[in-house]
């Protein structure tokens, strides 16, 4: 039993999918995943939903929210290094679902426990650099450290990069196509080639070797226009942060750095990129991001 869920409210711009999110929305792609992360033995006859955050303000680009039988999964994916706040982040995720579509607010209150589906939290890493955690804990945020009565949320990283052969890769098709998929793409950049040829190039090779072949060939335009849209954000923010970073050298100072990421959130909004997307790009508080909106637009 397959369920899409939406949520009504309204925002200035609407989130484009990533590429592994839309390969979830597939059911027995999110059975296969599931599977392999969690070793279940879930069945396309099992129930399963994708809630759909995208208008919500903890929605992110990357972010993709599940529930398959009984177990709530959130992932997020990560081509750069490993945010240290993805716990923080993917709790104010998680109580956005699980209040929105399975806590009833008149019944909170009552005697009787609500039962809610079991959460776990995954970031699946694809960047270059070698992983120095594989878990990351809420608790490490706090100002004071808590051993009991207190809160916690534990996030698994998982290294997807093809290259590393992690056993996840062999353990669910997906993940190791896409891994592939991103592969190659770097490859083909790695040898000159623009983006746009590049990602053609690296589709139409996964085409040929029989990886992901359903989905690319069904969804051949929208799966180069997603990766498009992933690969132009992370080029766009290199840039303008390595610019600023070389300027800072030059002149000796620390502003030049932050000019750098000062001028790719900018140049991020006036594309008309997602406020809460840019936040997490440029790693900067999103109230930092709003105000920089509001001062460009006087």
């Amino acid at each position: 039993m397959w369920l899409f869920m939406n949520d009504n409210r309204k925002t200035k711009v609407p989130v484009k999918d990533t590429f592994f999110r839309a390969m979830l929305r597939e059911p027995h792609r999110a059975i296969e995943v599931c599977n392999a992360l969690e070793n279940t033995n879930y069945t396309i006859n099992d129930k399963v939903v994708l809630h759909d955050l995208e208008k919500s303000l903890t929605r992110r680009f990357n972010d993709s929210t599940l529930v398959v039988a009984d177990e709530l999964l959130i992932f997020s994916e990560h081509q750069s290094s490993v945010n240290g706040n993805m716990p923080l982040r993917l709790l104010r995720h998680a109580t956005d679902v699980l209040y929105m579509w399975y806590v009833d607010g008149k019944k909170i209150y009552g005697r009787s426990m609500i039962r809610i589906p079991t959460p776990k939290f995954y970031v699946l890493y694809n960047g270059k650099e070698k992983l120095t955690q594989e878990v990351l804990k809420l608790s490490d945020a706090f100002k004071i450290k808590a051993e009991e009565f207190s809160l916690e949320l534990a996030v698994k990283v998982i290294d997807i990069n093809y290259t590393r052969g992690n056993e996840i890769l062999e353990k669910s098709p997906t993940i190791k196509g896409y891994a592939y998929l991103v592969e190659l793409i770097d490859r083909y950049k790695n040898k000159g080639y623009s983006a746009d040829v590049a990602l053609k190039m690296a589709v139409d090779c996964c085409i040929e070797e029989g990886i992901l072949v359903d989905f690319l060939v069904n969804n051949y335009k929208e799966a180069a226009d997603m990766l498009g849209y992933e690969y132009d954000i992370e080029d766009e923010f290199q840039a303008r942060y390595e610019d600023g970073v070389e300027d800072g050298r030059e002149e000796g100072r620390e502003e030049g750095r932050e000019e750098g990421i000062k001028e790719a959130a900018l140049s991020l909004l006036n594309k008309g990129f997602d406020q809460t997307l840019i936040s997490e790009i440029v790693k900067m508080p999103l109230e930092w991001v709003e105000k920089l909106s509001q001062t460009s637009a006087k």
